[in-house]
């Protein structure tokens, strides 16, 4: 219901209005109510946008909260929970693979590093494409390291990259596939050929068509 001293029809976010927070946030009619601590600490970008004093600073109070327009409210929801996760200080974190994904979008846009670090060992974890997987950590700021299973289990199908493929990945991560294709199989038999090479053959290979090392996601 509409809030005294805030724009008409503004509603407080269920999970995350914290009567001990410091700081408001409004995600299109959404209220938030959060520790600015934080956003501001491994975020640039926050640092740049909530002031640190001033008593008429934005995000002070539910009249004059800090208006994020770059983002819906449940995926802001669900950013905002691997900061109040409960299990957090286990280590333990059980969200599906569509919240990680947009946790992992917003962790980009926003410079969290260390949360696009989390997101990155999670989505590990999880069943996916190879090719939304090289996507999305393309588009995301995810070191190529991080790609070597989804790279072998396109160079080890028997499928070449398509079109529409190629353009989701980029022209020049396709080639390189291509070309470890091509090492990975005898370059006489006709097309498509079986890989010839051992699993740990096809990972060197890999490996050294991308120049780099492979590395876990926890490294």
């Amino acid at each position: 219901m509409p809030m005294p001293g805030s724009p008409s029809g503004l509603t407080r976010d269920k999970r995350f209005f914290i009567t001990s927070a410091d700081l408001f946030i409004q995600v299109q009619r959404r209220l938030f109510r959060v520790h600015s601590y934080f956003l501001t600490r491994d975020s640039e970008y926050f640092r740049r946008i909530v002031p640190i004093t001033g008593p008429d600073r934005a995000g002070t109070s539910e009249g004059d909260p800090l208006i994020l327009d770059d983002v819906d409210p449940e995926s802001f929801q669900a950013f905002l929970w691997v900061f109040y996760n409960e299990r957090r200080t286990l280590s333990i974190y059980d969200a599906p693979l569509k919240a990680w994904k947009r946790i992992l979008e917003l962790a980009h846009q926003w410079d969290f590093a260390k949360v696009r670090e989390l997101a990155t060992r999670e989505l590990d974890k999880k069943s996916m494409d190879p090719v939304e997987r090289i996507s999305l950590y393309q588009d995301n700021g995810v070191h190529v390291k991080y790609l070597v299973s989804a790279l072998e289990e396109l160079t080890n199908r028997d499928a070449s990259i398509s079109d529409e493929e190629g353009v989701r990945i980029g022209l020049k991560t396709a080639l390189k596939i291509a070309r470890a294709r091509e090492q990975s199989r005898s370059a006489k038999p006709p097309a498509p050929s079986p890989v010839r090479v051992t699993s740990s053959g096809l990972k060197d290979i890999v490996i050294g068509v991308f120049g780099l090392e492979p590395i876990s996601a926890t490294g």
